[in-house]
């Protein structure tokens, strides 16, 4: 799926493409809001976002449940619900492996493999 915090979508476009003839991402530059305080009370990439404004230098935003499995710690998306704590296991589903699979057991496939 496509990332919704803007930070980690310029981390996906900053990964160099191996045909040399494509360009990369073409990303606006970071707002010039001035340095973080050190304060710690901001968003942490803030600094390095180029969507931030001066709610993102004054406190680290919540999750913000973005679709029914997805959330972004952005302000861009407050106009959806902040996840609550307890509310974490709704949006984030743990995974779990098959049941066959037991510890020091390879999966099917590897023990059929010879």
């Amino acid at each position: 799926g496509q990332p919704q915090h803007p930070y980690t979508q310029l981390l996906i476009g900053s990964i160099p493409l191996p045909d040399p003839n494509r360009r990369w991402s073409d990303e606006a530059p970071a707002p010039a809001l001035g340095k973080k305080t050190g304060d710690g009370l901001g968003c942490n990439f803030a600094d390095r976002c180029p969507h931030a404004f001066s709610l993102c230098l004054e406190k680290a935003p919540p999750l913000f449940q973005t679709n029914q499995h997805r959330a972004a710690a952005c302000y861009l998306y407050q106009d959806h619900s902040p996840i609550r704590p307890e509310e974490m296991d709704k949006v984030f589903v743990r995974r779990t492996a098959p049941s066959r699979m037991q510890a020091g057991q390879p999966p099917d496939s590897l023990a059929d493999a010879g």
